[in-house]
């Protein structure tokens, strides 16, 4: 069964925010529901991310009150838009939606799911895996 391409966006966005924070000397924490970090706020970084479809607004409640009087001024990601935080005085910033794109190993898999050996060679337009363009040129 393949990952759900949602779930896959939002771990990944917890792995990158989890190393900057780490990087700043933060604390963090994985939980089923979430992720969060209980250290000082790096600035632009959520304090709280929801991780799971079944966190509820009650949960975070509770996780930011584990927290204390620190974790004000915090931003929480509502990884599903589903949250109404109007009681800890949080306010929309903006919104948005998830993008993915399949891995060109995900697309070599279904054109060629038996693996018939066919060889599969790095376009000339990109150097050591990454696109190389006008934007990507290093």
């Amino acid at each position: 069964m393949e990952n759900d391409p949602l779930e896959v966006a939002i771990e990944n966005n917890i792995f990158w925010c989890d190393t900057v924070v780490r990087t700043h000397k933060g604390q963090t924490q994985l939980t089923a529901g979430s992720w969060l970090h209980d250290g000082r706020v790096v600035p632009f970084y959520p304090r709280l991310i929801s991780r799971s479809h079944f966190m509820t607004e009650n949960e975070v409640y509770h996780v930011l009150a584990q927290l204390g009087p620190e974790s004000a001024g915090g931003a929480i990601k509502d990884s599903y838009a589903k949250f109404d935080l109007d009681w800890g005085k949080y306010e929309v910033l903006f919104e948005s939606r998830w993008i993915a794109r399949r891995s060109d190993a995900q697309v070599r898999r279904k054109e060629d799911p038996q693996g018939s050996g066919t060889e599969y060679r790095r376009s000339k337009s990109s150097k050591n895996g990454v696109p190389v363009g006008p934007a990507f040129q290093m």
